[in-house]
């Protein structure tokens, strides 16, 4: 069931209206007829978790419920509905996934916006700790020979060097390649009022982005440059993939961007703004708040003295060098023990952060 609804009850059209406790009746008359008979109830509206607890199965009868939302949340249908539960629902479905799977992929989708609701025990009661293990069966004829969905392997984003707003986010080594007709992501922002009911409405066009991936090169690779990375937080990628015979796949991966603010030792870009560095007395705490963020320090040493430099509790994504220089701040020294040659002298550390990339292999 797709369409309208309020709670506990179903819209089919302007004046008919089905209610939960009818629909049970009318499932549970059928389940005395047949026997043996396995219900399989996908309800996809606003308010459609309201129904579970009312579809609670008679004596032990074989029922599964699911529904897009919880009781007290509406549903979303964004961009043409290709931001719904029920397109990623039917999405992985039509390709020959399991009904555990499918549902799995469609409520991480939403969950953003809505929670996605199964009982699979007949109980009533919905998003139990086992109620996601059910059955390993398909829903619908298998995909037929040569209509393989077109699915992604390799994944990655990459930074823009010239703009710390941007990234690279491409797809690659798509297989079966020979009938796809199109790639493209729908990137969830972070934004921590998204779960707000009377929010969500507002605010879904500026949360969400989608965007065509091009092959430009010919080369089998898809890439997309997204511009609008300029909030700190999570962002989801959802990556789907549509082959000839509208068949889809779908992979999803989280890239987070991080923005701080400058250290206190800022501006110390350049060897006149130094900070001091005092050997053996407090840890300094720097950070790398921008891509062209360098920081010099300096310090004294004394000959005959064995000196230790690290720098530690390093973020995931920053691979950082560290460079020697003499007084002048342009010889660089090639090791530690050259700057015991004189004693009481300042030299000076220049700290540099190398920002990778990130580079997904999907195993199927």
């Amino acid at each position: 069931m797709v369409g309208h609804g309020t709670e506990n009850n179903f819209i089919i059209k302007s004046g008919k209206v089905v209610s939960s406790t009818s629909l049970d009746l009318w499932l549970d008359f059928q389940q005395e007829q047949v026997s043996n008979c396995y219900q399989l109830i996908i309800y996809e509206a606003c308010y459609s978790g309201s129904f579970i607890p009312v579809l609670k199965p008679e004596n032990d009868q074989k029922r599964i419920v699911i529904s897009s939302t919880s009781k007290k949340q509406r549903a979303r249908f964004s961009f043409d509905g290709t931001l719904s539960f029920s397109f990623t629902f039917w999405s992985i479905l039509n390709y020959g996934e399991i009904l555990s799977d499918a549902f799995e992929y469609a409520k991480y989708t939403m969950l953003a916006f809505q929670k996605a609701c199964i009982d699979s025990d007949g109980n009533g009661i919905a998003n139990e700790k086992y109620d996601d293990q059910v059955d390993d069966f398909k829903i619908g004829k298998p995909v037929p020979s040569g209509s393989t969905p077109s699915k992604i392997h390799a994944i990655g984003i990459e930074p823009v060097i010239d703009n710390p707003d941007s990234a690279l986010i491409w797809a690659d080594d798509i297989v079966p390649s020979d009938n796809l007709k199109r790639v493209w992501a729908i990137i969830m922002h972070p934004d921590n009022n998204s779960s707000q009911e009377d929010d969500i409405d507002d605010i879904i066009d500026e949360i969400f982005s989608t965007y065509d991936l091009l092959d430009l090169e010919n080369d089998g690779r898809y890439e997309l440059i997204y511009d609008n990375f300029s909030e700190p937080g999570q962002y989801t990628i959802n990556l789907f993939t549509l082959n000839s015979d509208n068949y889809c796949s779908y992979t999803s991966f989280v890239y987070k961007n991080i923005i701080c603010e400058p250290d206190l030792y800022e501006d110390d870009n350049s060897i006149e703004n130094s900070s001091i560095f005092w050997v053996n007395k407090k840890n300094q705490k720097h950070n790398f708040h921008n891509k062209d963020d360098v920081d010099w320090v300096k310090f004294q040493v004394i000959q005959g003295n064995d000196y230790e430099f690290r720098a530690e509790n390093l973020g995931d994504d920053c691979d950082i060098e560290m460079a020697f220089f003499n007084t002048d701040g342009i010889t660089c020294l090639p090791d530690l023990l050259s700057i015991l040659q004189n004693s009481h002298t300042f030299y000076h550390i220049l700290l540099l952060c190398q920002y990778k990339y990130f580079k997904w292999i999907l195993q199927d």
